[in-house]
């Protein structure tokens, strides 16, 4: 994302990619940190907002949590590259996926 693009006021959504496989620490014994994949969409906007899951490489994204249901989760079902996520107003989507094993 470009600086021109983060100032852009009639911006309402944002999806970011947490790379658990990024992390650049050594545990205690040595060993690499590594965590499990994480996405986030943020919808800020009234008005619902369709995503497009990216095209990352590794397993299907499992939807942990979307804040629109009442009880915080919808449904947990596996989500492909390319598929389109409708994400409501005012609301947030968690997915995660297991880390790919070094």
């Amino acid at each position: 994302m470009t600086d021109e693009e983060w100032g852009q006021e009639h911006a309402r959504s944002l999806g970011t990619y947490l790379a658990g496989a990024g992390l650049e620490e050594v545990g205690r014994r040595g060993r690499p940190i590594s965590d499990d994949d994480f996405l986030i969409l943020f919808n800020a906007h009234h008005e619902d907002i369709e995503f497009v899951i990216p095209s990352i490489p590794g397993d299907p994204w499992l939807g942990l949590l979307d804040t629109w249901f009442p009880t915080g989760s919808g449904e947990r079902v596996q989500w492909r590259a390319g598929m389109r996520y409708l994400l409501r107003g005012r609301s947030l989507a968690l997915f995660t996926r297991v880390a790919a094993q070094p």
